[in-house]
């Protein structure tokens, strides 16, 4: 009953698609929607969190493979994995699957959740670095919250920052400070800025005028499912031509 859904990524400043983030979803047939927070808290008590992990990889690669000779060939996924199932069989797995897939690590992020401690973990570590090794992109999520921080990138092999929405929004103290040496920083060492949780018009034009390339939020569109996210991306090209 697992699936994915997909929340557009967008290029702020010219406002076209360029990815998505990839986020399991479960319709329980009797129960309903269960929401994410709580079946992946029942796979980690239940230690099915690395199986889960790995099916929800095996959806994302198969809907890569199916845009391949597509108009949404262009498009990359982000697929979170937390830093606590950085795992020898998914290091594994990206790798065996560069095999039959060569272009893969050019749209598959690796987005790292749960960071938190991971710089006191050697072997994880060392396995961030074989992922980045072989040529995937990672991204660090809810950069600005607890260990996802300045220092994070000194440690980590990191690509992208995903900023967190409290910054977006203004709620979080000088957010707007932070935003701008975010952006800084980023440009400066030649990694990635998105901002997520982007709501309204004026979340969109204070990141802007604070230097950040990418975003994603409920301003542009919620996680949809891989046919409703197609029919969103070609209008919106739509409206760019």
């Amino acid at each position: 009953h697992i699936t994915v859904a997909y929340q557009p990524q967008v290029e702020l400043k010219t406002g076209r698609v360029v990815g998505a983030e990839a986020l399991a979803r479960w319709q329980h047939p009797d129960i309903g929607n269960v929401p994410p927070n709580e079946f992946i808290r029942i796979a980690e008590r239940s230690d099915q969190i690395l199986w889960l992990s790995h099916s929800i990889l095996d959806l994302v690669v198969e809907q890569l493979v199916a845009w391949r000779d597509t108009p949404f060939a262009d498009i990359s996924l982000s697929y979170n994995l937390s830093a606590h199932s950085v795992d020898p069989s998914i290091v594994t797995k990206l790798r065996d699957l560069i095999a039959t897939y060569p272009w893969l690590p050019d749209r598959l992020k690796i987005e790292l959740t749960e960071s938190a401690d991971i710089m006191s973990h050697t072997n994880e570590l060392e396995r961030l670095e074989d992922i980045s090794d072989l040529g995937y992109c990672l991204s660090i999520d809810d950069f600005g919250t607890g260990y996802a921080s300045f220092e994070a990138i000194w440690h980590l092999p990191i690509q992208e920052v995903k900023i967190d929405r409290m910054y977006v929004s203004g709620k979080a103290k000088d957010s707007t400070s932070f935003l701008r040496a975010v952006s800084r920083f980023a440009s400066e060492q030649k990694l990635t800025s998105l901002a997520e949780g982007i709501e309204t018009k004026q979340d969109l034009e204070r990141i802007i005028a604070e230097g950040v390339e990418l975003g994603q939020g409920y301003y542009y569109a919620p996680a949809l499912d891989a046919t409703t996210f197609e029919a969103w991306v070609n209008d919106k090209r739509g409206h760019l031509a």
